[in-house]
């Protein structure tokens, strides 16, 4: 059985999607996978090989973000779906495209990929496209580029942990002696402040203005390095326009590039560009941890200098220097020896300028600094734009003239693709004609909660850190105190970043259509509290993550409604290594978290073996026995990301809110008899009401596999309200036919049990969604002449049987746990 998303075009418009009735929609769900930057034999940890399989060429990153073929694809499908997501950004690398040298694409790989999204088609998904970097490249502490990007710039990433170069995760703390175990939390995130990343950006958004002299081929570096990430998407790009039910349905378009510029406090992806003083830590890099060179710090080390540089660390308070660390490459260079390139010609293929000298700092060759003394020459050189003298704008002078090559080239294989545009997340995007966007596009900045996320933990104070590095807001007034102030302003700060789609990328003061947002990322840290969760007296306890959750997705809920993908669901998370990514520990989803559960016939012993297979838990193919099993078996903060929200309204969204204890769910729709195209009356608001919070209570213990008695939904209790509307007790049932809804996964069943406050309409249920028509609601007046007040109209949904003074204490998950699982 296949769920089709749908067979209309989405529009982006009205500051939000818009399907072919006019019906508004929020777009949720998950980065599929964090896993996906890396092969699945080298995890960042992993140091056999490492090298030698780059010098090489390889090896593939087949079988990314899971395998088609055992099986568990459709669990781990099954499962999003059924927590309510709907929107998958889907990761890629420039290195699994081209691995193997440039202009050698991974044909094997790019069909995977292509089979990966009929599956996610399928499953009733709609995709765009996530061209992933971190940090440049995994060979740099990151995530991204292929290895011989390096050698193309005249690097040699064997000695970029000794230089401090970069800070790798599988040679931490020196490659001679490694312990990745000790990697420090978060430090990767310095990389692209270090040498070797902020030169590669340098040049492949700049070389021809800072490093005219780097050439190859006949040109610069830039062209040859923006030419090659261009045409390997595109590639990918061609190979899913072959499959024309891919397009628009399922695939609705392309991101720009991740995080290619971060927030003004991680600030690694513009490289050098804009420094005014390269002789100190750039006011702007106010997260800084580990050994913390200045960039021309970072040259001297590059050229194998011993140097003695700052060393940070970061606390509950920020970032505080902790004295000095000595730095002793020993005359070890970062720069590619001579030898490497006889002749000047490469072993991938290209022919180097004469001009170029290997082994040799490009930056002083190009008059920044002299080796031979240390010496600063050029402080500036990367201050002003070299052609008008003026300062640098990195936003509209460099990387603006990028995403118009790379949306042109994307665009001949996906005419009517949306764009998904993620500049930097602190400052307002670049204005773009209508030239640039065809009007199809959608903000996407990344926003975490950044002290939650630096220091993995949850505390009782936090910033608007959105206004405070806009200048906005004072030091005082940015600090945000108690569980009520948090949620504030972690809700004004997602208005501004939502806001920021009508301020910038054309809209309002060219008269052009009010785009919507998505958040690109949004999540937290699992292994808070340096693990707790893991072991011990609170070992599956995830109520400090569980209100970090919360309180980030409720920003997304209240009067923003916007749609995000969380970062992220990664097949192969365990307690050990996280998500196997230089330590990072996000994934909604972890094999670790799966528990030994009994379902009658179904039995699992306390190995997480089946008693009548041999699989145990953590298989591949093991498929759970039930409902219940499959929606939280191995979910971390499980009633957090799993929450109720409006799927598609006829109307306008006005503002909803969940109360994720109680649990209750309320939506506020405004009405004008615009709203509804010719037709569109019989249409419905949709709301996602999943069974972990909803469920009839005489069904959470029987999610079996049997199919209910009786498959209709029944009304109980129906009274009117004193105010107008209707309040009433609604019994969900299932369709034996599709017994989830989900697609190919037929192996348990459930009904809501609500009990439902509507200003008026009707609403029935089917599965976990609630649909809610209230024809003629916008009624007298509706789209009159003058009219500035819309129709307001509401729905508020509680658990059926609820009762004011019973306590609920931890929701339906948790007590089904304490019934199923004891401790």
């Amino acid at each position: 059985m296949s769920i089709s998303p749908s067979s209309s075009l989405l529009n982006t418009a009205r500051h939000s999607f818009i399907d072919n009735h006019g019906r508004t929609l929020i777009l949720r769900g998950v980065n599929l996978a964090g896993s996906s930057k890396f092969p699945a034999s080298q995890p960042s940890y992993q140091l056999n090989a490492f090298w030698e399989d780059a010098e090489a060429g390889g090896p593939s990153f087949l079988h990314r973000p899971f395998s088609l073929d055992d099986g568990s694809a459709d669990t781990h499908l099954a499962r999003l779906r059924g927590w309510g997501f709907r929107l998958i950004r889907y990761v890629v690398v420039w290195e699994a495209l081209e691995h193997a040298g440039p202009g050698k694409y991974d044909d094997e790989f790019i069909g995977y990929t292509v089979r990966v999204l009929l599956k996610l088609r399928e499953y009733g998904f709609r995709v765009y496209m996530d061209p992933h970097q971190d940090s440049w490249s995994r060979f740099s502490g990151g995530s991204g580029a292929p290895f011989w990007t390096f050698h193309l710039a005249g690097l040699n990433p064997r000695a970029f942990s000794v230089t401090n170069a970069a800070v790798l995760h599988c040679e931490f703390p020196h490659p001679d002696r490694p312990e990745p175990e000790k990697y420090p939390a978060m430090v990767w995130q310095t990389n692209g402040n270090r040498l070797a990343a902020a030169t590669m950006f340098t040049l492949f958004f700049a070389g021809e203005e800072y490093a005219p002299g780097a050439r190859v081929e006949g040109m610069n570096v830039q062209e040859y390095l923006q030419e090659h990430w261009i045409e390997a998407f595109g590639r990918l790009a061609d190979a899913i326009a072959e499959v024309p039910e891919l397009l628009d349905d399922c695939v609705l378009g392309w991101d720009s590039m991740n995080e290619c510029v971060f927030p003004r406090w991680l600030r690694p992806g513009a490289g050098f560009i804009g420094l005014a003083d390269l002789a100190a830590i750039p006011p702007t890099q106010s997260f800084k941890k580990y050994a913390t060179p200045t960039p021309l710090e970072a040259m001297q080390l590059g050229m194998g200098a011993n140097v003695t540089v700052a060393n940070y660390d970061f606390g509950g308070t920020g970032c505080h220097q902790h004295g000095t660390v000595d730095v002793a490459p020993n005359g070890l260079r970062a720069w590619l020896d001579p030898s490497a390139e006889p002749e000047g010609r490469s072993k991938w293929g290209w022919q180097r300028d004469p001009q170029w000298k290997l082994g040799e700092c490009l930056w002083a060759q190009h008059g920044v600094w002299d080796p031979s003394t240390g010496q600063l020459l050029r402080p500036d050189h990367f201050a002003t734009h070299p052609q008008t003298g003026t300062d640098v704008n990195f936003d509209a002078d460099f990387w603006l003239p990028y995403w118009r090559k790379f949306s042109h080239r994307l665009r001949r294989a996906h005419p009517r693709m949306i764009s998904f545009v993620a500049p930097p997340v602190f400052h307002a995007p670049p204005q773009m004609s209508e030239d640039d966007s065809r009007g199809r596009a959608c903000l996407t900045p990344h926003y975490y909660d950044g002290l939650t996320l630096l220091s993995k933990n949850w505390h009782i104070w936090n910033a608007h850190t959105v206004g405070l590095e806009r200048g906005k807001v004072g030091v005082v007034a940015a600090a945000k105190l108690g569980t009520g102030g948090i949620r504030r302003g972690l809700l004004e700060q997602l208005t501004e970043l939502k806001d920021d789609a009508l301020g910038g990328l054309s809209s309002q003061d060219s008269g052009g259509p009010e785009y919507p947002a998505v958040i690109g990322e949004i999540g937290i840290p699992f292994d808070m509290n340096d693990g707790a969760s893991y072991r011990g007296k609170l070992k599956g306890d995830y109520t400090k993550q569980e209100q970090a959750l919360d309180a980030s997705l409720n920003a997304c809920d209240g009067v923003n409604g916007l749609g995000y993908t969380l970062w992220a669901y990664n097949p192969d998370n365990s307690h050990l290594w996280g998500d196997g990514f230089n330590g990072e520990d996000l994934s909604l989803w972890s094999i670790d978290d799966c528990r030994a559960m009994d379902f009658g016939s179904s039995q699992v012993d306390a190995d997480g073996v089946l008693e009548d297979e041999t699989k145990p838990l953590s298989s591949p193919g093991y498929r759970p026995r039930s409902l219940f099993e499959l929606l939280t078996n191995g979910g971390r903060a499980v009633r957090a990301f799993c929450r109720p929200y409006a799927l598609a309204t006829v109307g306008m969204y006005k503002k909803m809110q969940f109360a994720l204890e109680k649990p209750e769910f309320e939506y506020h729709v405004a009405l004008d008899g615009a709203c509804l195209r010719p037709g569109a009356e019989h249409l419905a608001t949709e709301i996602f009401l999943p069974y972990v919070h909803f469920a009839l209570e005489e069904d959470e213990l029987a999610w079996d596999g049997a199919c209910p008695p009786e498959h209709v939904q029944s009304v109980k209790d129906e009274e009117a309200l004193s105010g107008g509307g209707r309040k009433f007790r609604l019994l969900g049932a299932k369709d034996p036919e599709e017994p989830l809804g989900l697609g190919n996964w037929k192996s348990g069943w459930a009904r809501l049990d609500l009990q439902v406050e509507v200003s008026c309409g009707e609403v029935q249920v089917e599965g976990q969604v609630l649909s809610w028509r209230y024809a003629g609601a916008g009624g007298a007046g509706a789209g009159a002449e003058g009219r500035t007040e819309w129709d307001v109209v509401w729905i508020r949904v509680r658990k059926g049987g609820w009762r004011e003074e019973e306590k609920r204490k931890g929701g339906i998950l948790h007590r089904v746990k304490e019934k199923l699982l004891p401790s």
